[in-house]
């Protein structure tokens, strides 16, 4: 079983139209919207930012929770602290005086519970009370910490090479993985320098923390590698190379960490030793981060679809492996369009969005979509 949703552009009062549906064919004609970043789910609820706004869906069936109207303007990928949903206006362009607005809406609600000015430029994150987010003007950046209670601003630090990095918070630290610095970690409620790496070729990934450990990829432009750092100081635990680049974040579940690299690898490493315990070539190589849950790895990449005789189409490709021995359970599901989110996983359901058209979302019962392969399009 599956379910869809679709978000409409024309709405009039308590938000977009929404189509959530139980359908048994592969194929449907979706509503517009737009998909503008990866899925947010905890809890047995998604949050999805959209260029219209950020909408709280129920897993279950895809029947709308809250949503909260942008005004026309995208949001960022949202992160999820307590009882609040915490995101921020986004536009390309950094010389907007009115971008980058913060965000902060009530979890059960929607309801806004205050909004910060900030000039916000990547994704925040956060832990506890501690709200990090990379701010841009011009081209100047800036690392900046908001209490997340009432978004005070309580530090702002100058990174003149942030470019595309994005924060991580735990343990009262931020830390900040840039090419000139490398990772650096800073004390969430002062900003002083815990410690850093210095660069060690070019920073790919955002970092993941687990437990007392920091993990993250790099790479000097043809190889690529993944450390584990102590938390706490900074010292490299363990390093994993690899033959190509690795891009996607490392995502760990349990006693194993998951990447993915450029040529179409699929990594299975273990977190506390830096073994390599299985590794799985696929079609396909890619740049987003796989997802995973119920014993399975999500792949997300690309896949060239033939259309008649000479015409050849990048098409985003979702696929499936055992998050224990490695082994396909999915030869593909193919979507029209060659962008797709990093999926989410969560209590037997798998969610991905895809920008075909004015963009939509779909979702599977994680036994049905590894049962099932099917080309998935937006239009019959």
């Amino acid at each position: 079983m599956l379910w869809l949703l679709g978000l409409s552009i024309g709405w009039a009062f308590a938000g977009p139209t929404y189509a959530p549906r139980v359908v048994e064919e592969a194929a449907f004609t979706m509503f517009g919207g737009g998909v503008s970043h990866d899925p947010v789910v905890v809890d047995g609820v998604a949050y999805l930012s959209s260029y219209d706004g950020l909408s709280a869906i129920a897993m279950t069936d895809g029947a709308l929770i809250w949503f909260a109207d942008g005004t026309g303007k995208s949001f960022l990928r949202p992160v999820v602290l307590d009882r609040l949903v915490i995101t921020a206006e986004w536009t390309s362009n950094s010389e907007d005086p009115k971008r980058g607005t913060v965000h902060a809406f009530d979890r059960a609600t929607g309801a806004e519970v205050w909004a910060t000015r900030l000039n916000a430029w990547m994704d925040p994150a956060g832990a506890g009370d501690d709200l990090a987010i990379l701010a841009r003007t011009g081209d100047e950046y800036a690392l900046v910490v908001l209490d997340a209670s009432d978004g005070r601003e309580r530090v702002r630090l100058d990174v003149a090479d942030a470019g595309y990095a994005q924060p991580v918070v735990a343990a009262g630290l931020v830390l900040l993985a840039t090419d000139r610095s490398g990772l650096t970690a800073y004390d969430a409620d002062d900003g002083h320098v815990v410690w850093t790496t210095g660069s060690r070729g070019i920073a790919m990934s955002v970092p993941t923390c687990a437990g007392k450990r920091v993990f993250h990829t790099d790479s000097d432009g043809e190889k690529g590698v993944v450390r584990a750092r102590d938390l706490e100081t900074g010292d490299i635990v363990w390093t994993c190379p690899f033959d190509a680049p690795v891009s996607g974040r490392f995502v760990v579940d349990g006693s194993r960490g998951y990447t993915f690299d450029w040529a179409g690898d699929v990594w299975a490493i273990d977190v506390e030793r830096g073994e390599i315990l299985w590794h799985t070539r696929m079609p396909h190589g890619g740049t987003r981060s796989v997802a995973v849950g119920d014993g399975v790895v999500f792949v997300p990449g690309f896949a060239s679809v033939r259309f008649g005789t000479d015409d050849e189409r990048k098409r985003g490709q979702l696929q499936a492996v055992s998050a224990v021995t490695g082994e396909r359970q999915r030869v593909s599901q193919i979507f029209d369009h060659e962008r797709i989110t990093t999926p989410a996983v969560e209590s037997g359901r798998v969610l991905v969005g895809s920008a075909a058209g004015d963009g939509y979302w779909i979702a599977w019962d994680v036994d049905a979509f590894l049962l099932e392969p099917q080309a998935h399009s937006s239009a019959k």
